[in-house]
């Protein structure tokens, strides 16, 4: 059966989620290749797939070295197509990538404490969880927050690596994590039929590129609205049964977490705005008012750019990159488009992001990500206020 729960757009700390999951199949469909494009570079994917070839498929370039093992398939050449690059032909088959130990640390006051174990969720108890998506580690931070640890995981080729804090925080989970790779340009349907999974969580994004017979390859497919990392919690915990309290203790360890990078300051966070945006095909694009760091900033209580929307990507031309000019601007860059595009435009020097030096790097997960890769993001935030502080200061 697919259930599928309809997107919230909540503002603030974790709130109650009340309404039921509605259930009806999707319509049958290939999924476009322009379509795909666009949600590779939002979901976090560089957009580069030079990487996926006959040898190792690194999923875990922020930390581990992974032990790759191809998976019984047949081996194709396809040819991908991007909007705004050179057909590649290259040959990709489904590999299964084994996770290693995380060699990285981070702050051990910042990371969630993970000692008061959590039971399996009813739901998914006994059951093999698999996660299918671009970039699947939102989804699978939000199963790891409620103690619904998934098995499997199959993403596309030259998606983001998994948070180190997700290593860090659930070393034995992921490295028992089976993660296969996919070319979700050209998909091979009736192999990814074959990926194991007794309930499988995909993205609600790929729910109208989703193929109706795929879906009866497992006894149970639910789409999840990853884009808002509390909407993902509060319909993973309505799907899996989970107790809607964890919610509650989730909040209050996110909160501290704000509350602290707040008081690591002495400026006045309430008089600062921000811009939070990416480089894409010649261009550059806001991050929606629901992106993960976004988020965290508004939690902080800067002040977001106008030209923000509250669930799209602004689309921002080279010769409008003033309105996204903020006391603090974040990027993030794709291996398509980097910063230096934008720098040598003449308008860009105009900004006081330049001038000021205030223009610090993002991570892909500043897009779509899960609760404890809130901690990492906030780090990163934390980091980039005190570096502030002391150009002001100076």
């Amino acid at each position: 059966m697919t259930a599928v729960i309809g997107s919230l757009n909540l503002p603030g700390m974790l709130t109650s989620f009340h309404r039921p999951p509605l259930r009806r199949r999707c319509a049958p469909g290939l999924a476009p290749v322009a379509a795909l494009a666009l949600l590779l570079v939002a979901c976090g994917s560089d957009g580069d797939n030079s990487a996926a070839d006959d040898g190792p498929v690194d999923t875990a370039a922020a930390g581990p070295t992974p032990t790759v093992e191809v998976a019984p398939s047949s081996t194709e050449t396809v040819t991908e197509s991007t909007a705004d690059a050179s057909d590649v032909t290259e040959t990709t088959e489904m590999s299964e990538v084994t996770q290693a130990d995380a060699t990285t640390t981070t702050n051990a006051t910042t990371a969630p404490s993970q000692a008061d174990s959590l039971p399996v969720p009813p739901g998914v108890e006994g059951k093999v969880i698999t996660v299918l998506a671009l970039s699947p580690w939102g989804l699978v931070d939000g199963l790891f927050a409620l103690g619904a640890v998934p098995q499997v995981v199959l993403q596309t080729q030259g998606a983001a690596p998994a948070p180190d804090i997700l290593f860090q925080t659930f070393p034995d989970e992921m490295a028992a994590l089976e993660v296969y790779v996919e070319n979700f340009f050209e998909p091979n349907f009736e192999r990814i039929s074959t990926l194991p999974g007794d309930i499988v969580f995909i993205p609600k994004y790929l729910e109208p590129l989703t193929p109706d017979g795929l879906l009866d390859a497992w006894d149970d497919a639910v789409f999840i609205d990853d884009s808002d990392w509390r909407v993902t919690l509060e319909q993973l915990v309505e799907v899996t049964g989970a107790d809607p309290a964890v919610l509650e203790t989730l909040d209050a360890r996110y909160t501290a977490r704000v509350e602290e990078a707040r008081n690591a300051t002495d400026l006045a966070l309430g008089e600062l705005t921000f811009s939070g945006w990416q480089t894409a095909r010649d261009q550059g694009e806001a991050m929606p008012l629901n992106a993960l760091g976004v988020q965290a900033l508004t939690d902080l209580g800067l002040t977001p750019s106008p030209i923000m929307q509250p669930a799209e990507w602004a689309i921002v031309s080279l010769e409008e990159l003033t309105l996204l000019d903020a006391d603090l601007s974040f990027y993030r860059t794709t291996s398509q488009f980097g910063i230096e595009e934008i720098a040598d435009q003449p308008v860009w020097a105009t900004t006081q992001a330049n001038q000021n030096g205030t223009l610090y790097p993002a991570t892909s997960y500043w897009n779509f990500g899960g609760f404890h890769a809130t901690f990492d993001v906030l780090d990163e935030i934390e980091a980039a206020l005190l570096d502030y502080e002391a150009r002001v200061a100076g």
